[in-house]
């Protein structure tokens, strides 16, 4: 796993990390990149990221088949007024994308929990299949720190025991 601070002259640096993938690259996202903004964010925002970073790692992991012999990268990119969280990976076959809610099936959550979160998110392929799955949280946007949309819908995530499991799975 390597980490890097880019452009260490702005006081809130870009974080990159390139992992493995595997069942534990989730935690070990996790682990590599809530430590870089300690102390930049609110609790809520942080929760929010850490969540965000194990769904689209997940993702990876799961659709892309990102096995432990293959890497992707987490980056965190600080904006004016958000934090722009891309998770890039060698691809899979069929692009990511929202999936109608199936409530009889395991698994299905995880975009749209990004999208819930997000102001924006998006995905974006070159020719050879590398995917990268974007997204952008919302920031100081009032005085908690975060907006009181972005911070309802934690709430509501974090109690349907549905989404939790699929949060705790990633973990």
């Amino acid at each position: 796993m390597n980490v890097w601070l880019t452009d260490s002259t702005d006081p809130r640096p870009s974080i990159t990390v390139r992992l493995h993938g595997g069942t534990g690259a989730p935690l070990c996202a996790r682990r590599s990149v809530l430590p870089q903004l300690e102390g930049q964010l609110t609790e809520t925002a942080v929760a929010d990221v850490a969540l965000i970073v194990s769904e689209l790692v997940t993702n990876s992991v799961t659709h892309a088949n990102v096995g432990p012999d293959q890497t992707l990268t987490v980056e965190c990119a600080p904006l004016a007024d958000r934090l722009r969280i891309t998770v890039t990976d060698p691809g899979a076959p069929v692009k990511p994308h929202l999936r109608r809610p199936d409530h009889d099936v395991s698994g299905g959550y995880g975009l749209a929990i990004v999208a819930s979160l997000s102001l924006a998110w998006g995905v974006v392929r070159d020719s050879v299949g590398t995917t990268s799955v974007w997204c952008e949280l919302p920031l100081d946007t009032g005085p908690s720190g975060l907006s009181t949309d972005c911070a309802a819908v934690t709430s509501r995530i974090a109690s349907d025991p549905a989404l939790v499991l699929r949060a705790e799975k990633a973990r």
